[in-house]
């Protein structure tokens, strides 16, 4: 805001602007004049020739008029692939006692808009990064396990009580077990009170739907109200999940979608959760259509790229709403 008030009384005469020669060579230098033009008054423009003996004559006028005209700054609007070029001119130009900038180019400007860092004389730019730091990892991770420990200790009463019910209604093991993708692409096995009579975990897995035939009564009570899915703060102490991140998807439904949606790996950046941002947003449940899933994927990277230790109580606050509401579950 200061930098648009400074430029705006510039542009009206209330602040002295300073004199300056504009020097292009292998470049369109009319976007760079018109963007300096704002800031500085251009005195000259200058674009250099091709022949060494015309830019030596060239180059020795530069200087004369810098000099006559009390310039206080030279811009060089020249092509980032010949830097030679630009050293040498910057050579011939060092008996000016002014300062020389070299206006970055289109690629140039992509570049240095992200953070750099230096170490040891090696200057690299950050072009992608992590959507945690390390110590909101580590905070994010401290509160899990303090959460999930007291509320294991709350619910085991109503955990065996559940189990139980689970063994006695139908055949089979209490807990479903199927592998998942988490952080990184790594595969975890997640933990889940069985609600079906099969125990699907293989290249293809078929969605659970509304009035599926293959949901037991007990199990069809457990997924409406998202019971089923206690056994994953199991899961959560592991360290294979955290309370809330983007849902894990079984890995058939990784590589289906993954070739679909091409943002679909990013959800990956982060540990997946028991709860997200998609399922207190009306994304819980099936996902009928490709169209349905690209809606909850935004959602997840929208979660991925907005982290923060108040987001994730936000989430967990509306979840127990979502779960009295029992909107898009069976």
């Amino acid at each position: 805001m200061l930098k648009n008030a400074m430029l705006a009384s510039i542009k009206k005469g209330r602040l002295k602007r300073s004199r300056i020669i504009v020097i292009s060579q292998g470049v369109d230098a009319a976007p760079a004049r018109d963007a300096t033009s704002l800031a500085h008054d251009i005195a000259k423009t200058y674009e250099l020739p091709q022949d060494l003996e015309e830019i030596r004559l060239a180059l020795a006028n530069i200087v004369r008029t810098a000099r006559g005209l009390h310039i206080s700054e030279i811009h060089l609007a020249m092509d980032w692939d010949r830097w030679s070029d630009t050293k040498q001119l910057l050579t011939e130009l060092r008996v000016l006692p002014i300062p020389v900038r070299l206006i970055a180019d289109t690629r140039a400007r992509e570049i240095l808009q992200y953070p750099q860092q230096q170490l040891r004389g090696v200057v690299s730019f950050e072009l992608q990064r992590a959507p945690l730091t390390a110590s909101e990892r580590a905070a994010k991770r401290a509160f899990d396990l303090a959460a999930t420990t007291i509320g294991l200790m709350a619910i085991a009463p109503m955990l065996l009580m559940i189990s139980f019910a689970v063994w006695i209604e139908s055949p089979g093991p209490i807990l479903f077990r199927q592998t998942r993708g988490g952080f990184n692409g790594r595969t975890f096995e997640i933990f889940k009170f069985r609600t079906m009579v099969v125990m699907e975990n293989g290249p293809t897995i078929v969605q659970a739907t509304s009035n599926d035939h293959r949901v037991t009564r007990l199990g069809r009570l457990l997924r409406r109200y998202s019971i089923d899915e206690l056994p994953q703060l199991l899961n959560v102490l592991r360290g294979d999940m955290s309370l809330v991140g983007p849902r894990p998807h079984a890995l058939a439904h990784d590589r289906q979608y993954g070739n679909l949606i091409s943002t679909y790996p990013c959800r990956h950046h982060v540990k997946p959760g028991i709860t997200g941002w998609a399922q207190v947003n009306g994304f819980r449940g099936e996902t009928p259509t490709l169209h349905v899933m690209k809606q909850r994927v935004q959602l997840d990277l929208w979660y991925v790229t907005n982290w923060s230790f108040l987001l994730d109580l936000r989430i967990l606050c509306r979840t127990v709403l979502e779960i009295c509401r029992s909107r898009n579950a069976f």
